[in-house]
């Protein structure tokens, strides 16, 4: 633009030349004469070049009836351009006819203006077209010593949008900086602000303005001062940036607060670093959460170790009642079981009339005790059992047998049971299964699983089935009972769980299908159950072929 302003001021002062040599009419030398000429020749020459090559429009005014209008009189190929006309088709014409709008753009009372006081003038304008603004001119108006006006006009669209659109970042800027909640500031080489947020003047305790040209040592103690000249330094000197700093600021007024701190190399247009750019987020609040939450967890630990010495201690008293718990069980269960096999010894000889006749009545009665008494001992049986797998005092005699021999033994002893019930009992299984495990307990679960068969199931039938399968094997005990519903089946296997039912009139402890799934697991095996409510249950006993000891 400097060289452009230039050949514009070159070309008014050849112009300038041009007009004085012709006024000053005929030369007294020939030679020099022609010399003059030849001067005057070249220059209107360059001057034409000048006038038709120019980037700038170029168009020159006479003025007429003394500035009340202008004709033109000339215009170069860039005018042409920029107005969208023809020269040969305004050479001559009056301004006004050829752009009407000129009083509208004010560009004409500038002609007159400058006509009038010969003074020059710069005047941007904008021009319409479609009653919008399309683009931005910048005119340079000049009076010649001729009195013609000449204006040099160049199309600063280009640059007027850029002005804009830095004007509306600059305002997206402002706006950003005033409302966001972080602290946001520039410094130069010298750690100077050059320019603040709103929250920055409000933490430093000062408007933004009085900031502007200071340091931290102007607002901040010394040590936080040097340390954040320490951190601007490293900045510039290395170009790496401080992401995340943890800070805790203290004002000369002495109020604290902490911040979380990133700072960042600030480049010029060239690259070359000029100052720094800090953001600082306030995390006060979220330090004091982080405290509060610390201490509340430390409080915590606290009454967590001193409730774990507390469950320690009732453990260590859970452990010693357990244990005389046992030795009660183990001790009264002796000492129960000699009186009720003295009982059932003795009722026995009774009911054989090893002692003497007995009468029908009597044989009743005395059945009924002995009955009552093989229950009873039946009941303690199965507590010394639970007891002995709780405290993991299991003697397990793993042999070979026959669990189909056993099936038929097991269906044999309640034969007599189903008949009086009026039930069928069934069994389906091989001739011969030979089976690696307990005996003991797998009667144990087979009578279990039967008794209970026996005990809820009113007419239709009960079925056993044995099926090989893989390595395991399988028995099924299936009745035609009155079923369990769906929400009851989960209490099955539980200790001392008893389902309630208004049709069952046989009692027990519920130890039974809970002692059963025990032994079950103790032999490598499990016990499902399916039921129908209304039509029946199924128990499966599944155990493997050979016994496997397992540890834990």
């Amino acid at each position: 633009m400097k060289d452009e302003n230039k050949t514009k001021a070159e070309l008014i002062k050849e112009l300038k030349f041009l007009r004085e040599e012709r006024e000053k009419g005929v030369f007294e030398d020939t030679t020099e004469h022609k010399k003059v000429e030849q001067i005057i020749l070249e220059s209107e020459n360059r001057f034409r070049e000048l006038f038709t090559h120019m980037s700038s429009g170029v168009a020159i005014y006479e003025a007429k009836d003394n500035g009340k209008d202008f004709i033109i009189k000339d215009f170069n190929r860039a005018g042409e351009k920029m107005s969208k006309v023809k020269r040969e088709n305004i050479i001559g014409k009056s301004v006004l006819k050829v752009f009407p709008k000129v009083k509208t753009f004010g560009l004409f009372k500038v002609f007159q203006e400058v006509y009038k006081t010969g003074k020059p003038q710069h005047y941007p304008i904008s021009f319409y077209q479609d009653q919008r603004i399309s683009g931005w001119r910048e005119n340079y108006v000049y009076k010649l010593p001729s009195g013609e006006v000449i204006a040099i006009y160049d199309d600063i669209t280009e640059r007027k949008k850029a002005e804009n659109r830095l004007r509306e970042e600059e305002k997206l800027f402002n706006t950003l900086m005033d409302n966001i909640l972080d602290s946001i500031y520039f410094k130069d080489k010298e750690k100077r602000f050059i320019r603040v947020n709103r929250v920055k003047a409000e933490h430093s305790g000062v408007a933004p303005e009085e900031m502007i040209g200071k340091t931290d040592f102007d607002f901040f103690p010394k040590e936080i001062a040097i340390q954040s000249f320490a951190d601007d330094n490293h900045i510039m000197e290395s170009g790496k940036s401080i992401i995340d700093k943890i800070e805790k600021i203290i004002h000369s007024d002495k109020t604290e607060y902490w911040v979380s701190t990133t700072k960042v190399p600030w480049h010029d247009d060239e690259g070359r670093i000029t100052g720094v750019i800090g953001i600082s987020r306030d995390i006060t609040e979220r330090k004091q959460v982080q405290k509060a939450l610390q201490e509340a967890h430390d409080q915590l630990e606290n009454k967590v170790a001193q409730r774990t010495k507390e469950l320690q201690k009732a453990n260590l008293k859970l452990q010693e009642l357990d244990q005389l718990k046992t030795i009660f069980i183990v001790s009264m269960s002796h000492e129960l079981r000699t009186p009720l096999s003295l009982i059932i010894g003795f009722t026995d000889i009774i009911l054989q009339e090893i002692s003497g006749k007995i009468n029908q009545e009597q044989r009743r009665q005395f059945a009924l005790v002995k009955k009552n008494a093989e229950h009873l001992l039946y009941l303690i049986n199965d507590v010394l059992d639970i007891n002995k797998i709780e405290t993991g005092k299991v003697e397990m005699i793993i042999e070979e047998f026959d669990l189909s021999a056993l099936s038929r033994d097991i269906k044999d002893n309640f034969i007599i049971d189903a008949d009086k019930k009026g039930l069928v009992l069934s069994l389906e299984a091989p001739p011969t299964l030979p089976l690696e495990s307990d005996r003991r307990r797998t009667r144990q679960i087979l009578e279990n699983l039967l008794s209970n068969a026996l005990k809820f199931t009113y007419r239709g039938e009960i079925k056993i089935k044995v099926v090989l399968k893989n390595e395991t094997v399988e028995v099924y005990v299936r009745d035609t009972g009155i079923g369990i519903k769906k929400e009851n089946m989960d209490k099955l296997f539980n200790s001392f769980s008893q389902i309630a039912n208004q049709d069952r009139i046989e009692e027990g402890t519920g130890l039974g299908l809970y002692l059963s799934k025990k032994n079950a697991h103790l032999l490598g095996g499990d016990i499902m159950a399916e039921s129908d409510f209304g039509k029946g249950s199924v128990f499966t006993l599944i155990l493997p072929l050979k016994y496997k000891e397992t540890k834990g």
